[in-house]
């Protein structure tokens, strides 16, 4: 019997780890990704501990804890500098797994060499983002900017702008906006605190300031506002 295919719209980390994880359970898997080239772009991310799980799963643990920072603990602090609460986290938090900060262009990285490695570099179609799809009940044949392509699925991991999303919701999108506007960076800095620590200063008028290091030498920042204006009601 043959295997099933599987056609994954998108490249992105969630596109990447669902093509690591059908390919583990069998089934033949092709990528399809608007962008030419992948880069490791972006700021820090958090993979909580059942996140850790999945990628540990994949044989990913060594390599990921190798690229990321730990955190044992989120401490809260108002704005002149003064403790007011925290909390211990991933393994000090009584989970199985760690919880991991890490840098997210670092982890597209890893993941896109892992299907690489495992399901071949012609496994990932650059170049040929997904603009729409047909189906049936028993296979798909989608769109794509090179050409048509044949799946028994699809999955759409194709990001905000989801050409798979558009078309099962032609009538509107049902994503709405939380408010909250976020200011994001990294950059290179010595380790705070005890270097395991994500900081959360709490401001005046709803600003937030978040750091928190995430390997390589690389510290991540958020500030964060809630715009009331636009806050949904």
């Amino acid at each position: 019997m043959s295997k099933k295919s599987i056609l994954i719209a998108g490249a992105g980390i969630g596109g990447l780890t669902a093509a690591l994880c059908l390919h583990q359970r069998g089934f033949d898997v092709t990528l399809v990704e608007r962008a030419r080239q992948l880069m490791p772009l972006g700021v820090g991310i958090n993979l909580l501990p059942h996140a850790v799980r999945e990628l540990d799963g994949l044989g990913l643990g060594a390599d990921l804890a190798a690229t990321s920072v730990a955190p044992s603990v989120i401490a809260f602090f108002d704005n002149r500098g003064n403790e007011v609460f925290r909390e211990a986290r991933g393994i000090e938090g009584g989970y199985d797994y760690p919880q991991l900060s890490v840098h997210r262009g670092q982890l597209q990285m890893l993941l896109l060499d892992a299907v690489a490695e495992r399901i071949g570099s012609d496994a990932l179609r650059k170049g040929s983002g997904l603009t729409g799809f047909e189906q049936n009940s028993d296979t798909v044949v989608a769109d794509t900017k090179a050409g048509r392509i044949g799946a028994d699925a699809l999955v759409g991991a194709d990001g905000i702008n989801s050409a798979v999303r558009a078309a099962l919701h032609p009538d509107g999108d049902p994503l709405l906006w939380s408010g909250i506007q976020m200011f994001r960076g990294a950059l290179r800095e010595k380790p705070f605190l005890d270097g395991r620590t994500m900081a959360i200063v709490k401001g005046d008028n709803g600003i937030d300031l978040v750091v928190y290091p995430i390997g390589g030498g690389m510290v991540n920042w958020v500030i964060q506002r809630t715009d009331a204006a636009r806050s949904p009601r």
